[in-house]
């Protein structure tokens, strides 16, 4: 999701915009423009689940990755559900594994992982709207983390 004014920020910076800047184009994540083999979710990464990949990709593994999603890590941790207040959580759809940090900060998740492979969008939405809270802001929301390049 880039910033609506994302054109206008290099004269802010420069007199006259470098030539080397060339053609604005919105920012895109780096999966949808070359095909990524490793990665590491969450913003900020954890630096062991870095050293953990970097592993994995020096090294190789065959260790499956969890595919479950955030939701469950709050039931298991006892937290308290978002909804339940009106207020969107992405954890519905984001890939767990970060502990809820965010969540046992007191702030809902912001899906900083990831959409889940496992996640039911469908049934999310759905969800969503029954707890009274905006479907599009919910998909909004989504493009944070989880951008896509239309034209690959």
């Amino acid at each position: 999701m880039a910033a609506a004014d994302y054109r206008s920020r290099p004269t802010e910076v420069y007199a006259s915009v470098p030539e080397a800047c060339g053609s604005m184009i919105a920012p895109r994540s780096v999966p949808s423009v070359i095909d990524v083999e490793y990665r590491v979710p969450c913003c900020p990464i954890d630096p062991f689940e870095f050293i953990e990949t970097l592993t994995r990709a020096l090294y190789g593994s065959n260790a499956t990755q969890s595919t479950r999603t955030m939701c469950g890590d709050c039931k298991r941790n006892e937290t308290g559900c978002f909804y339940g207040e009106g207020t969107m959580c992405l954890g519905l759809v984001t890939l767990a594994g970060c502990g809820a940090r965010c969540v046992n900060l007191g702030r809902p998740c912001n899906g900083c992982r990831g959409i889940s492979p496992d996640a039911n969008l469908e049934s999310a939405r759905e969800s969503v709207e029954r707890y009274g809270v905006s479907v599009e802001a919910f998909d909004k929301a989504l493009e944070m983390f989880n951008q896509t390049n239309p034209h690959r």
